[in-house]
């Protein structure tokens, strides 16, 4: 039986993480529909938040794309820091050069040795 998410921004991180994992793998909407046997226009409404339940084809889709953490109280697990900033990266206009930009700063600044004690600076 199919639950309900708690919220439509539950239902948009899901979105976010199948979109993204199947952009890594180079998936057309319509290979992925063919290899988990989902219609391509059902995939496609998960990946804009409009999924409303956590429904067999969505158990589906999250398995075959290795989507781990997902229940339907909600998207347990935030992923690993490499699939979150790819998640970001496709998710937002532009969402590349932003990132590239960030990671330009991050880099400019000077960061304590690892296991230094800050207040002694």
């Amino acid at each position: 039986m199919s639950q309900r998410f708690n919220s439509h921004s539950v239902a948009a991180e899901l979105g976010v993480q199948v979109r993204a994992s199947r952009l890594s793998r180079r998936m057309t909407l319509a290979a992925l529909a063919e290899a988990v046997g989902v219609h391509h226009s059902q995939i496609s409404r998960v990946e804009r938040g409009g999924a409303i339940t956590f429904s067999p084809n969505v158990q589906k889709i999250c398995k075959f794309l290795n989507i781990q953490g997902v229940s339907s109280a909600g998207v347990g697990s935030r992923g690993n820091l490499a699939d979150r900033v790819e998640a970001l990266r496709v998710s937002i206009p532009e969402g590349e050069r932003v990132l590239d930009a960030l990671l330009g700063v991050l880099e400019q600044i000077e960061w304590p040795a690892k296991g230094a004690n800050p207040s002694r600076r």
